[in-house]
């Protein structure tokens, strides 16, 4: 008898385990994240200032920016945030980075939001020296990082840009996305290097002089890209 009620027990518990599982939603669908580069040389346009920089061009190694949080908004304005760290970039070696993917209620989602904040206080510590995030997990606390050369009439100028910039950035997707149960959709955030480091025609070099004018293009320099369905 005794054994029977260790039986029943065991028997419900797994009954309501098995239920508990079985609540999970089934109307959800997947959103991937990467980010790209639209291009990486830059140069100078025929219209460019007789009185500009003198860059004739500009070759983008790599372009690597620290998210702290990803959100999207749907159609009726309920929010789905996802919290980082997260890097989005790019560079020559690796390609574009695959940024992170989210679980979320099918619906049609209008715009995304990401914050590119630095690590408060003491937060990048756990960081230091991890091979992705290791370079912004320093006392500099930088939210952008970026390297590559310019050329003026031929010879080459490497640079290393950085800055601590922050920015709340919310993109509208030019058609919304209809996320529908089991499916797989792909969004793209790309830098768009122009919009960046040129004003105009002219190129910007990364240097001291151009820092904050360079810094003030990073609100209009990132979209969003939608990509495929699966």
């Amino acid at each position: 008898m005794k054994n029977y009620i260790i039986f029943i027990i065991l028997s419900s518990i797994l009954f309501i385990s098995c239920t508990e599982d079985s609540t999970e939603p089934s109307n959800s669908s997947t959103l991937k994240i990467r980010s790209s580069i639209d291009k990486t040389l830059l140069t100078k346009g025929k219209k460019a200032a007789i009185m500009a920089t003198n860059v004739d061009s500009m070759r983008i190694n790599s372009f690597r920016a620290l998210i702290s949080s990803i959100k999207l908004n749907d159609s009726v304005e309920d929010e789905n945030k996802k919290l980082g760290p997260f890097l989005v970039g790019y560079t020559i070696k690796d390609g574009g980075y695959e940024v992170t993917e989210m679980s979320l209620p099918e619906g049609s989602y209008q715009k995304i939001k990401f914050e590119l904040h630095k690590f408060p206080g003491n937060d990048w510590k756990p960081y230091e020296g991890d091979a992705t995030f290791g370079d912004f997990a320093n006392e500099k606390k930088n939210t952008i990082l970026a390297s590559g050369t310019y050329y003026i009439k031929g010879e080459a100028y490497p640079f290393e840009f950085e800055t601590d910039q922050t920015e709340n950035l919310s993109l509208s997707f030019s058609n919304p996305i209809e996320l529908k149960s089991g499916t797989i959709e792909e969004i793209v955030l790309e830098l768009t290097a122009s919009n960046l480091f040129m004003n105009g025609d002219d190129i910007l070099p990364p240097t001291a002089e151009y820092q904050k004018e360079i810094e003030k293009n990073i609100h209009h320099s990132i979209v969003a890209v939608k990509s495929y369905t699966k």
